[in-house]
C-alpha cells in the first residue's frame, strides 16, 4: 500500500505533539515507579510487600491497599 502525504497537514506539528506526549508519559511512569519504591517502607521499616505476604490478607486491608495505590 503506497503512502501519500497530504499537503494541507503539518506533520511536524503532530510529530512534535506525539514526542511531547511520549516524554510526559515516560516521566509519569518513572515518577510512579520511584514513588512505589519509596512506599515499600512504612514508618516501622516493614515493607508493604512483606506485610502483604504475611498471610493475613483481610478484605478490608486489601481494599485499603488498593485505595492507597489509586490515590498515589
Amino acid at each position: 500500500m503506497a503512502t501519500t502525504q497530504r499537503a494541507d497537514l503539518d506533520l511536524s506539528f503532530f510529530r512534535d505533539r506525539l514526542t511531547e506526549e511520549r516524554r510526559l508519559a515516560t516521566e509519569t511512569i518513572a515518577g510512579t515507579q520511584r514513588q512505589e519504591g519509596d512506599d515499600q517502607l512504612n514508618e516501622t521499616g516493614t515493607g508493604r510487600a512483606e506485610f502483604a505476604q504475611s498471610g493475613d490478607n483481610h478484605p478490608a486491608d486489601m481494599g485499603t491497599e488498593l485505595f492507597l495505590r489509586e490515590e498515589d
